[in-house]
Protein backbone atom coordinates (compact mmCIF):
# COMPACT_ATOMS: atom_id res chain seq x y z
CA UNK A 1 0.00 0.00 0.00
CA UNK A 2 1.62 3.64 -0.66
CA UNK A 3 2.78 5.35 1.96
CA UNK A 4 0.03 8.42 1.55
CA UNK A 5 -2.95 6.08 2.11
CA UNK A 6 -3.86 5.34 5.69
CA UNK A 7 -8.04 4.25 5.00
CA UNK A 8 -8.26 0.65 6.77
CA UNK A 9 -5.15 0.33 7.00
CA UNK A 10 -3.67 -1.21 10.08
CA UNK A 11 -2.37 1.49 12.95
CA UNK A 12 -4.19 4.65 10.89
CA UNK A 13 -7.03 6.56 11.53
CA UNK A 14 -8.66 9.30 10.31
CA UNK A 15 -6.84 11.72 12.71
CA UNK A 16 -3.72 11.05 11.47
CA UNK A 17 -4.37 12.45 8.70
CA UNK A 18 -5.68 15.84 10.37
CA UNK A 19 -2.81 15.76 12.04
CA UNK A 20 -0.33 15.94 9.30
CA UNK A 21 -2.03 18.48 7.93
CA UNK A 22 -2.16 20.80 10.83
CA UNK A 23 1.39 20.43 11.20
CA UNK A 24 2.77 20.87 7.84
CA UNK A 25 0.31 24.68 8.16
CA UNK A 26 1.47 25.31 11.37
CA UNK A 27 5.10 24.82 9.85
CA UNK A 28 4.37 26.84 7.46
CA UNK A 29 2.78 29.90 9.13
CA UNK A 30 6.29 29.75 11.60
CA UNK A 31 7.90 30.86 8.08
CA UNK A 32 5.56 32.50 6.39
CA UNK A 33 4.48 30.08 3.60
CA UNK A 34 1.64 29.63 1.61
CA UNK A 35 -0.13 26.45 2.53
CA UNK A 36 -3.01 25.20 -0.72
CA UNK A 37 -5.07 22.01 -0.23
CA UNK A 38 -7.22 20.83 -2.65
CA UNK A 39 -9.41 18.51 -1.38
CA UNK A 40 -10.69 16.17 -3.91
CA UNK A 41 -13.77 13.38 -3.18
CA UNK A 42 -14.30 10.57 -5.89
CA UNK A 43 -18.07 9.82 -7.00
CA UNK A 44 -19.75 6.70 -5.99
CA UNK A 45 -15.76 4.91 -5.22
CA UNK A 46 -17.04 1.61 -4.70
CA UNK A 47 -19.53 1.25 -7.45
CA UNK A 48 -16.98 2.24 -9.88
CA UNK A 49 -14.47 -0.16 -9.04
CA UNK A 50 -13.97 -2.03 -12.56
CA UNK A 51 -13.97 -5.86 -12.33
CA UNK A 52 -11.38 -6.35 -15.40
CA UNK A 53 -8.84 -3.64 -13.88
CA UNK A 54 -9.48 -4.38 -10.62
CA UNK A 55 -8.21 -8.16 -11.25
CA UNK A 56 -5.17 -6.59 -13.74
CA UNK A 57 -3.87 -4.35 -11.19
CA UNK A 58 -3.85 -7.62 -8.47
CA UNK A 59 -1.28 -9.49 -11.18
CA UNK A 60 0.69 -6.46 -11.38
CA UNK A 61 1.15 -6.16 -7.66
CA UNK A 62 1.82 -10.06 -7.44
CA UNK A 63 -0.47 -11.37 -5.57
CA UNK A 64 -0.56 -15.05 -5.88
CA UNK A 65 -2.76 -16.46 -8.40
CA UNK A 66 -5.07 -18.43 -6.37
CA UNK A 67 -6.03 -14.95 -4.77
CA UNK A 68 -6.76 -13.07 -7.83
CA UNK A 69 -8.71 -16.24 -9.05
CA UNK A 70 -10.73 -16.28 -5.80
CA UNK A 71 -11.57 -12.50 -5.79
CA UNK A 72 -12.39 -13.15 -9.51
CA UNK A 73 -14.91 -16.03 -8.88
CA UNK A 74 -16.65 -13.55 -5.66
CA UNK A 75 -16.95 -10.66 -8.34
CA UNK A 76 -17.83 -11.70 -11.65
CA UNK A 77 -20.98 -12.99 -13.13
CA UNK A 78 -22.84 -10.91 -11.17
CA UNK A 79 -26.62 -9.55 -12.07
CA UNK A 80 -28.25 -6.79 -11.27
CA UNK A 81 -32.56 -5.82 -11.06
CA UNK A 82 -34.62 -3.36 -9.67
CA UNK A 83 -38.03 -3.61 -8.22
CA UNK A 84 -40.23 -1.21 -7.27
CA UNK A 85 -44.02 -2.86 -5.84
CA UNK A 86 -44.97 -5.52 -8.06
CA UNK A 87 -42.54 -4.26 -11.33
CA UNK A 88 -39.16 -5.65 -11.85
CA UNK A 89 -36.73 -4.57 -14.14
CA UNK A 90 -35.05 -6.78 -16.51
CA UNK A 91 -31.92 -8.52 -15.13
CA UNK A 92 -28.49 -6.74 -16.07
CA UNK A 93 -24.73 -8.22 -16.02
CA UNK A 94 -22.67 -6.15 -13.51
CA UNK A 95 -19.39 -4.80 -14.95
CA UNK A 96 -18.29 -3.61 -11.68
CA UNK A 97 -19.15 -2.22 -7.84
CA UNK A 98 -17.53 -3.70 -4.62
CA UNK A 99 -20.52 -4.27 -1.80
CA UNK A 100 -20.15 -1.05 0.79
CA UNK A 101 -19.98 -3.11 4.17
CA UNK A 102 -17.83 -5.57 2.29
CA UNK A 103 -15.15 -7.37 4.60
CA UNK A 104 -12.72 -6.93 1.01
CA UNK A 105 -14.34 -4.09 -0.12
CA UNK A 106 -12.31 -1.08 1.36
CA UNK A 107 -8.90 -2.74 0.61
CA UNK A 108 -9.98 -3.56 -2.91
CA UNK A 109 -10.58 0.06 -3.04
CA UNK A 110 -7.53 1.04 -1.80
CA UNK A 111 -5.37 -1.86 -4.15
CA UNK A 112 -7.57 -0.36 -6.84
CA UNK A 113 -6.11 3.54 -6.40
CA UNK A 114 -2.95 2.38 -5.09
CA UNK A 115 -1.24 3.77 -8.30
CA UNK A 116 -1.99 7.21 -8.18
CA UNK A 117 0.42 9.06 -10.00
CA UNK A 118 3.47 9.94 -8.32
CA UNK A 119 4.01 13.86 -6.96
CA UNK A 120 6.51 16.64 -7.49
CA UNK A 121 8.55 17.54 -4.33
CA UNK A 122 6.86 20.70 -4.11
CA UNK A 123 3.29 18.41 -3.80
CA UNK A 124 2.50 16.25 -1.08
CA UNK A 125 -0.73 13.35 -1.36
CA UNK A 126 -2.89 12.47 2.08
CA UNK A 127 -5.74 9.80 1.19
CA UNK A 128 -8.02 8.36 3.12
CA UNK A 129 -9.64 5.28 1.31
CA UNK A 130 -11.85 7.45 -1.40
CA UNK A 131 -10.58 11.25 0.23
CA UNK A 132 -7.81 12.72 -1.04
CA UNK A 133 -5.83 16.15 0.05
CA UNK A 134 -3.29 17.74 -2.90
CA UNK A 135 -1.27 20.06 -0.62
CA UNK A 136 1.54 22.13 -1.92
CA UNK A 137 3.58 25.32 -0.36
CA UNK A 138 5.42 28.03 -1.46
CA UNK A 139 6.12 31.56 -0.37
CA UNK A 140 4.97 32.67 -4.00
CA UNK A 141 0.93 32.60 -4.58
CA UNK A 142 2.16 32.34 -8.57
CA UNK A 143 4.14 28.91 -7.84
CA UNK A 144 1.51 27.79 -5.53
CA UNK A 145 -0.87 27.61 -8.01
CA UNK A 146 1.03 26.24 -10.87
CA UNK A 147 1.94 23.12 -9.04
CA UNK A 148 -1.55 22.97 -8.04
CA UNK A 149 -2.74 23.00 -11.62
CA UNK A 150 -0.40 20.64 -13.03
CA UNK A 151 -0.79 17.76 -10.78
CA UNK A 152 -4.76 17.69 -11.30
CA UNK A 153 -3.80 17.36 -15.42
CA UNK A 154 -1.51 14.81 -14.60
CA UNK A 155 -4.01 13.16 -12.85
CA UNK A 156 -6.68 13.63 -15.48
CA UNK A 157 -4.77 11.09 -17.70
CA UNK A 158 -4.81 8.19 -14.70
CA UNK A 159 -8.21 8.69 -13.65
CA UNK A 160 -10.09 8.67 -17.17
CA UNK A 161 -7.65 5.47 -17.54
CA UNK A 162 -9.17 3.72 -14.77
CA UNK A 163 -12.57 4.75 -14.48
CA UNK A 164 -12.65 7.03 -11.52
CA UNK A 165 -14.84 10.10 -11.79
CA UNK A 166 -14.14 12.78 -9.16
CA UNK A 167 -17.45 14.68 -7.17
CA UNK A 168 -17.02 18.27 -8.37
CA UNK A 169 -19.70 19.54 -5.84
CA UNK A 170 -17.95 18.44 -2.90
CA UNK A 171 -14.45 19.59 -3.69
CA UNK A 172 -12.59 22.56 -2.88
CA UNK A 173 -9.44 24.40 -2.85
CA UNK A 174 -7.96 26.91 -0.58
CA UNK A 175 -5.00 28.77 0.18
CA UNK A 176 -4.29 29.62 4.01
CA UNK A 177 -2.22 32.42 5.19
CA UNK A 178 -2.38 33.84 8.78
CA UNK A 179 -4.39 36.65 7.95
CA UNK A 180 -7.01 35.28 5.09
CA UNK A 181 -8.19 32.51 3.29
CA UNK A 182 -8.41 32.55 -0.64
CA UNK A 183 -10.23 30.72 -3.42
CA UNK A 184 -8.40 31.15 -6.47
CA UNK A 185 -11.16 30.77 -9.92
CA UNK A 186 -7.99 29.32 -11.33
CA UNK A 187 -7.74 26.13 -9.19
CA UNK A 188 -11.79 25.82 -9.22
CA UNK A 189 -11.51 25.95 -12.85
CA UNK A 190 -9.13 23.07 -13.16
CA UNK A 191 -11.19 21.17 -10.70
CA UNK A 192 -13.97 21.26 -13.63
CA UNK A 193 -11.79 20.14 -16.03
CA UNK A 194 -10.70 17.67 -13.98
CA UNK A 195 -14.09 16.39 -13.13
CA UNK A 196 -14.64 16.09 -16.98
CA UNK A 197 -12.57 12.50 -17.98
CA UNK A 198 -15.89 10.83 -16.93
CA UNK A 199 -15.87 7.73 -18.58
CA UNK A 200 -19.20 6.59 -19.76
CA UNK A 201 -20.14 3.19 -20.42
Amino acid sequence: MCDEQVGFTPRHCTPLQLARLFKRITMNFGVKTLTDAIFLDVAKAFDNVCFDELLCKLSLLKFASYIVHTISFNLKDRTLETSFQTPTSSRRSMWGGVAQGGFLSPGLFNLYVNDIPPHSPHIELTLYADDTAIIATSRKPTLIFSYLESYPNDLQCWLYEWRIAINISKNTAIIRTCRTALYPARIRNSLRRTNRIRRHY
